[in-house]
């Protein structure tokens, strides 16, 4: 008898194929396995009972980083076998395969990397079938050397036979290379370049032990490394990136050296070592043995992102030089990573001093990914990038294929095609060409990738998004239709959705706060409350309305938002934070400023400002972080029994600002302590949704928008509602606007499914 085992999920570009083989000789099994279009394809002889031990031995000993979502046994017509062999991948114009992450490189190569017997010891690019690069080297599926970047290297003898030798942990690795056969490094200085390969990494000590920043070729892009114990160097970073507060990131050698400078629970720790390796924002100890240069490092923080080496080439290099490294994107501010090598080599002299290169291809670009977590172990994801992205793992989409744009901050894409969810790396804000350029890249990457054809293209409300305009013009190419969804709306879909609760019948608040979004009246949302009650959606509360003084502006100094939430008898306290023009120019605007918001992010601001913490930013969410950090003082100090509210003006369905200014401004008049103020406004929120959830007899409640990358909001919440309420969290997507693209895709299919079932239904009612 002849049996066909299919396979689908994360299983191609993690060792599948040479385990399942390895399963077939243990279980004397002749048959074949393949990658397909939809995974991994295994045909066999065996006998009824045979074969079913066989499909069980499978699944019970799945590559640590598979992912498997469908498995299928069924008897086929009949052809025989031999023996058991790896066969040639079968091709397809289109595909469901879901894209492997980026894999940090495993315990055994890391081992190998530093055995002096080893015939790989200190090659920069070691891998196995368990770790190393994936999505961003991938040219094409199915995963196979040849759609690779790696296809330019040929292997040597002892590379081949490695991967040729069934009993080799390299056995069938795409990725398998070595100082013989593999990826070369070239050291560019202003005056040459160093091509000697055992000179390199020496050369590049020398320089960050001198103060010099060098920009490494990473993973998914070049990063700009400096030695984070030096003053001058850091600052000298600072100044070239025209960065002057934004906090940088810290590569470390090993665990333990992050241990003697940070406060580490458990599943921070983990999250360090697991494969996809994120930065991970963690407290700062008060007794750090390194002196490493946090003030300037993370100005007014007493949190810092800290990493361990998850590619070879920065082993070596942090290994070497024994003390922690600043380590950040390699770019302008505000512009995408850069991750060509001529880009690199012809612009990163302007911030490095030295660009360390190789020659294996970039193919797609990532950012490192960042998470947070609460003190109940509770992971916040900050952003969603290298090895993290493009796989999303939930609920089963429907049978419809969708794209969608995300949003214009923090933008993303999301693909539906063949029952697969794909989501893009964190791309970046698109407001620049070179950001808007990058989008187009992943985008074109992903349809030929997938060799997907949307049906439905769906995008912001905001019609003067870049996500927008490009989202009606794929679908004018595609010949296709555009569906528009409001932004927070996409938020609270995503939530949903990645909880499972989309299609229940459970009523759920949705807590949906962030900066701003278009909203369906033309103002601009982001204080909202929704009800989510038997795929109905309607909006029953929100900030009240305040101007949204000078647009984008506004954004960018929180001196603005005070000024725009202040009371009458109070503006003229303002005054001082402004010049005699500006504060002419601005109270004039005030009077006539027609665009109105709810921005429960503006409101941050805004009291941010009261209390003198930061009256123009330097970075997106500077103001909301300094009042989050004023507040986890104060909160500390008080003990973790703390919870004072101010009081609360709730009429019909908008919450009132003013009285909460006005009792924020009486305490900064009555010089109470700022952390005290920051910490009793975090209070106030928490009791705001208890309010609103009890008013309208909610069980549930759902959060989405940036401003629940607090940590410290977060933690309130769990502490103080978690008793009476069930409470829905992202779980791998940022609460950002990173998640918009999700959502809009669980927006669109639900609003499918139910016209499907019910063709009255009206799915987001879009009550105001």
């Amino acid at each position: 008898m002849t049996y066909q085992i299919n396979i689908s999920g994360i299983v191609q570009g993690v060792g599948f194929r040479p385990m399942v083989y390895a399963v077939a000789k243990a279980n004397e099994i002749n048959g074949t396995v393949s990658n397909s279009a939809e995974g991994v394809l295994i045909q066999f002889n065996a006998e009824e009972k045979k074969a079913q031990q066989f499909y069980k031995s499978i699944l019970s000993n799945l590559p640590g980083n598979s992912k498997v979502t469908h498995h299928q046994l069924a008897e086929i017509k009949n052809q025989t076998f031999r023996t058991f062999s790896i066969v040639e991948s079968t091709n397809s114009a289109t595909t469901s395969v879901m894209l492997s992450p980026d894999f940090a490189m495993c315990a055994q190569c890391r081992e190998e990397l530093h055995n002096p017997s080893n015939r790989r010891y200190h090659y920069p690019f070691i891998t196995c079938t368990e770790c190393g690069p994936r999505y961003s080297i991938i040219q094409g599926l199915p995963y196979d050397r040849v759609n690779t970047a790696m296809s330019d290297f040929e292997m040597c003898e002892g590379c081949t036979a490695e991967y040729s030798a069934t009993s080799d942990r390299r056995f069938y690795s795409q990725t398998n290379s070595c100082g013989t056969c593999g990826i070369e490094l070239r050291l560019h200085l202003s005056s040459g370049v160093i091509e000697s390969q055992t000179e390199i990494l020496d050369s590049v000590n020398q320089l960050l032990l001198h103060g010099k920043t060098v920009a490494v070729k990473g993973v998914g892009g070049y990063l700009l490394l400096c030695d984070a114990t030096n003053k001058e160097a850091v600052g000298q970073l600072r100044k070239r990136k025209h960065r002057p507060t934004k906090p940088f990131a810290v590569l470390y050698p090993t665990l333990l050296h992050i241990q003697e400078d940070f406060s580490l629970g458990k599943e921070e720790a983990d999250a360090l070592q697991n494969v996809e390796a994120p930065i991970v924002i963690v407290s700062l100890k008060s007794n750090s043995t390194t002196e490493i240069q946090t003030e300037l490092i993370a100005p007014g923080l007493q949190s810092v992102g800290v990493m361990l080496p998850y590619a070879p080439l920065l082993e070596l290099l942090v290994f070497q030089f024994q003390k922690p490294l600043v380590a950040t994107s390699a770019n302008i501010s505000n512009s995408p990573i850069v991750y060509q090598d001529d880009e690199a080599v012809e612009s990163l002299f302007a911030v490095a001093d030295a660009v360390l290169v190789h020659n294996r291809e970039i193919v797609i670009p990532q950012d490192d990914s960042v998470v947070r977590f609460t003190s109940k172990g509770t992971r916040i994801v900050m952003r969603r990038a290298r090895g993290m992205s493009p796989a999303y793992l939930g609920p089963n989409p429907t049978e419809e294929n969708i794209l969608a744009m995300g949003a214009q901050l923090k933008s993303t894409i999301a693909l539906q095609h063949a029952c697969k969810t794909y989501l893009s790396q964190y791309i970046g804000d698109l407001e620049s060409a070179d950001t808007e350029k990058s989008y187009q890249t992943i985008l074109k990457h992903l349809l030929a990738v997938t060799g997907a054809e949307p049906k439905l293209i769906v995008t912001d409300l905001h019609p003067d998004y870049t996500s927008t305009r490009l989202g009606q013009q794929q679908a004018s190419s595609l010949n296709v239709s555009v569906k528009p969804v409001q932004h927070h709306e996409a938020h609270l879909a995503a939530v949903l959705s990645e909880n499972d609760v989309l299609k229940s019948d459970v009523s759920v608040l949705g807590v949906v706060w962030d900066g701003t979004g278009l909203g369906g009246d033309n103002n601009h949302w982001g204080g909202e409350f929704f009800k989510w009650h038997e795929q109905e959606l309607s909006r029953i509360s929100h900030v009240n309305y305040f101007p949204m003084l000078l647009g984008d502006k506004m954004a960018r100094e929180p001196r603005l938002s005070a000024l725009a939430t202040a009371p009458t008898e109070h503006i003229h306290l303002l005054r001082s934070k402004f010049t005699a023009q500006e504060w002419k120019i601005y109270v004039s605007a005030l009077q006539t400023e027609s665009t109105k918001t709810s921005s429960m992010g503006r409101l941050f601001d805004a009291v941010a400002a009261w209390c003198g913490l930061c009256d123009k930013g330097n970075y997106e969410g500077e103001a909301a972080l300094l009042l989050e950090e004023a507040a986890r003082g104060f909160i500390r100090s008080q003990g973790p029994g703390y919870f004072q509210s101010y009081q609360i003006q709730h009429r019909g369905k908008t919450i009132e600002t003013s009285s909460l200014i006005n009792q924020i401004v009486d305490d900064v008049q009555r010089e109470i302590d700022l952390g005290e103020i920051a910490a009793q406004f975090h209070c106030t929120l928490v009791n705001l949704i208890r309010i609103v959830a009890k008013q309208n007899q909610f069980k549930s409640i759902a959060f989405s928008g940036g401003v629940f990358q607090n940590v410290l909001l977060v933690e309130l919440i769990e502490n103080h509602l978690s008793d009476d309420f069930k409470l829905f969290f992202h779980k791998q997507l940022s609460p950002n606007d990173e998640c918009i693209s999700f959502g809009q895709l669980a927006h669109a299919q639900i609003i499918s499914s139910s016209l499907t079932h019910n063709s009255n239904s009206n799915v987001f009612s879009n009550t105001w």
